[in-house]
């Protein structure tokens, strides 16, 4: 059991640090480290966004770490986890969704960015809102 334990605290500490190695300077590790946390999302997906999300909206603040990240990926993560038990994770997925800094980073007219949108409504004004939705293109 405690070897179990190890491993899986080794394991949680590797993709731990692929996040972190998002924003790293080196081209080559950056590129390996983006690819990582993508094939953990595809084979553990609720696993991987509570585990992970958190340190991706903690580092997600340092430029290259900034770029790492889709827009789409960013806004996806941070509207699953809005309804998250944790208040303190709420309120990064809250600042993460009202900074929009994922705006220039999605793809422009698509269909799951609206459902996006509608999903964290209740955080903008209509107004804002209404700019953020044509500034993706979609109907304000």
């Amino acid at each position: 059991m405690a070897s179990r334990t190890r491993s899986s605290t080794a394991a949680s500490a590797f993709w731990q640090l692929a996040v972190i190695r998002r924003a790293d300077r080196a081209a080559p590790v950056r590129l390996r480290a983006r690819a990582l946390p993508a094939e953990r999302l595809r084979a553990e997906p609720d696993d991987a966004l509570r585990t992970l999300t958190p340190l991706v909206l903690r580092t997600g603040r340092r430029a290259e770490g900034a770029r790492a990240r889709g827009g789409l990926d960013q806004l996806r993560a941070a509207v699953a986890l809005l309804a998250d038990e944790d208040p303190g994770l709420r309120g990064n997925a809250e600042s993460a969704v009202r900074l929009r800094r994922w705006v220039h980073e999605v793809p422009p007219r698509n269909a799951e960015v609206g459902e996006l949108l509608d999903a964290c409504a209740h955080l903008f004004s209509d107004y804002v809102m209404a700019s953020t939705r044509l500034r993706v293109g979609l109907p304000g």
